[in-house]
């Protein structure tokens, strides 16, 4: 894969940022479209200018960026993952956009829903959990329990206790029809896919709030599902290996996997 750094294209393999000193914003590309790029580069420069680390390029410009890896890797046929990070240089930042591939399994655990396990609170994220940066990345040991379990995905504690977000994604529960999710004033990093739920819900007849949330709650809750921008709105069946509901993906979960589709189908191509 051909991706852009310091103002070259270049493999993949020739990049480093996951160590850097830097933030970042990962997204999807629908089909070599990015139609939510705004919104993620709004935020990128909001928690670079909170890092310290300067601005990020235009919109505009990244936008030609992206274009060009799209035509150098031929994206423009199917979905793929897009990070976008600036990280600390010498005399001033590097950008580097890197796209990838998004899991093999994706699509099943939209429509049939994964199993999730519980992490304590050893395993969040203690570095400026509120910016996405590299380091405030939740530590490898999160990721292999997870995988351990046979899970793609787990929650994580708090040290009260309290419900946080996922490894990769922000956490809904569903509770007398009302979509709730742990509150921005908790150590998680509120995402852009949580932000656009909670703006979207109420066209649907929805309710949603923010509010504190803990282990009892998992076990009381009609309906659990996970977002992020690159897996959209993903189905919990299972926590600790015990159903969520009936033990299939909800109702309001599929509404609002409809609704944030939609919402980027309508927006502007984005190429």
């Amino acid at each position: 894969m051909i991706v852009y750094r310091d103002g070259r294209y270049q493999p993949q393999a020739a990049t480093a940022t996951e160590t850097a000193d830097g933030v970042f914003t990962t997204l999807r590309l629908y089909q070599g479209r990015a139609p939510d790029l705004a919104a993620h580069h709004a935020r990128l420069a909001d928690h670079a200018a909170q890092a310290d680390l300067g601005a990020p390029p235009p919109v505009a410009d990244l936008q030609q960026i992206i274009g060009d890896l799209v035509d150098r890797n031929g994206l423009d046929r199917s979905d793929h993952r897009l990070r976008i990070a600036l990280t600390r240089g010498l005399a001033r930042p590097v950008l580097a956009v890197e796209p990838g591939r998004l899991p093999t399994e994706l699509s099943l655990w939209q429509r049939m829903g994964i199993g999730v396990i519980t992490l304590a609170a050893d395993c969040r994220r203690r570095v400026t959990p509120h910016l996405k940066t590299f380091a405030g990345l939740t530590p490898p040991r999160a990721t292999r329990a997870a995988a351990d379990a046979g899970c793609p995905e787990a929650l994580i504690l708090g040290e009260k206790q309290q419900l946080l977000e996922g490894i990769y994604s922000n956490v809904f529960l569903v509770s007398d029809g009302v979509l709730l999710t742990p509150p921005d004033s908790e150590p998680l990093l509120a995402g852009r896919t949580r932000q656009l739920i909670l703006a979207l819900a109420p066209a649907a007849g929805l309710k949603a709030r923010t509010q504190h949330l803990d282990p009892t709650d998992l076990q009381r809750t009609a309906e659990i599902f996970l977002v992020n921008a690159v897996r959209e709105v993903v189905p919990v069946i299972t926590v600790n290996d015990r159903p969520v509901g009936d033990g299939r993906p909800g109702p309001v979960t599929r509404t609002c996997q409809t609704l944030y589709r939609g919402h980027l189908e309508a927006l502007e191509p984005g190429r």
